[in-house]
């Protein structure tokens, strides 16, 4: 479960608050969409809540922890894919970079590869095994971070806009990997960053921000 109360937040040299007395819960297991035009701070939430951002002030309680107390164990609770898939990708081949969060976890060289086999197998792209991620397409871009994302097995799946760059197929594609893979058969805390109401349809709640503020629950 994640809890936060009196959430602050304010980039450095800035006068006005990004985020302002954000208070909310998202319960285990839930599906939960963020929306609001550019600039209300959605993308600011998620990087806080992530534990990315430092807050300003407020508590981020995330399975009991304070996030300020446990900032590096609660971050491995936490997937996350964002809207650019190459400002994430960071190897030279497809299954480099599904391995490289294992190799990060200390998993050994044989688990690590039957992981990575599954997972290739899981996301259908396990035709681009050797592929440079760079030379595909956007779409499979995307489902690679996703893939690198969940490799860990994470708690929390934390979306921030992934079909920005994507065309009307591949946002399909990449939105019934997630529902029939995941939110059906998995049943984990799902955070989906959206300015479209299309695909925050199939979330247990949506909350909406404006202006940093939290104007809808």
């Amino acid at each position: 479960m994640i809890t936060i109360q009196g959430l602050y937040f304010k980039y450095k040299g800035e006068k006005k608050y990004a985020l302002e007395d954000i208070n909310f819960k998202i319960k285990d297991g839930e599906f939960v969409s963020i929306m609001g035009a550019n600039g209300s701070g959605k993308s600011t939430l998620a990087l806080c809540i992530s534990g990315i951002y430092r807050t300003t002030s407020g508590i981020i309680n995330v399975d009991g922890e304070d996030i300020n107390n446990s900032r590096s164990a609660i971050r491995r609770k936490f997937g996350i894919v964002f809207q650019n898939p190459d400002n994430q990708i960071i190897t030279n081949s497809v299954e480099r970079e599904l391995a490289f969060p294992l190799e990060n976890a200390g998993v050994p060289l044989e688990q690590m590869k039957l992981i990575v086999s599954k997972q290739l197998k899981l996301f259908n792209i396990d035709k681009y095994r050797t592929a440079i991620p760079g030379e595909l397409s956007g779409g499979e871009k995307q489902k690679i971070a996703l893939a690198s994302a969940m490799i860990s097995s994470p708690d929390y799946l934390i979306l921030d806009e992934p079909t920005t760059f994507l065309d009307p197929f591949e946002k399909r594609e990449i939105f019934n990997l997630i529902k029939n893979k995941f939110l059906i058969k998995n049943k984990f805390t799902v955070i989906l960053i959206t300015q479209y109401i299309r695909e925050a349809l199939d979330s247990d709640r949506i909350l909406v921000l404006s202006d940093g503020k939290l104007a809808f629950d």
